[in-house]
């Protein structure tokens, strides 16, 4: 009788670990999902209202112009993270590219380390700065319940049936 049962998982592992927990009488709520988003995609959400779990906040202060041709152009809201990851990285390459008035790769490979230092790069998913092997040095996790339609709605914290 564990409090908790705590998974990370992509699709479509994801869609068998919460059917099958649900079929087996397990309460969403007692599932925590790390990735949140990628552990419920494309499960029926009468398995997972209610989870918890932790993910990427991957929508900053700059996010609006990104979120809203995502919604114009597929006509859905931005499911995962990594779409805004991929357009933050595409946006960061075309300012290298054109910081560096060149198509060489090293002479791009310096730009980008350029706008990874001091203040960092302003992106969709927040500001990003890269540490001395190009990695990213921080981003920010938000805490997350599911609701009745299987969307994802931030909370504060989260509290168990002892707070």
């Amino acid at each position: 009788e564990p409090e908790l049962y705590v998974y990370a998982t992509y699709v479509p592992d994801g869609v068998t670990i919460n059917e099958e927990a649900f079929e087996l009488g397990i309460e969403p709520q007692d599932l925590y999902g790390i990735y949140l988003s990628i552990c419920i995609e494309e499960v029926d959400p009468a398995a997972t209202a209610g989870q918890l779990g932790q993910d990427l906040t991957y929508t900053g202060p700059e996010a609006e112009e990104f979120v809203n041709a995502y919604e114009a152009k597929y006509g859905e809201s931005v499911r995962t993270p990594y779409s805004a990851f991929v357009y933050d990285a595409v946006l960061m390459a075309a300012d290298a590219i054109n910081e560096a008035g060149s198509e060489d790769p090293d002479a791009i490979r310096d730009a980008l380390d350029t706008l990874g230092q001091g203040e960092g790069f302003s992106g969709s998913t927040g500001t990003i700065t890269l540490d001395e092997d190009g990695q990213r040095v921080e981003q920010e996790q938000g805490l997350f319940e599911v609701d009745d339609e299987g969307k994802m709605q931030e909370v504060e914290e989260i509290t168990g049936p002892e707070s």
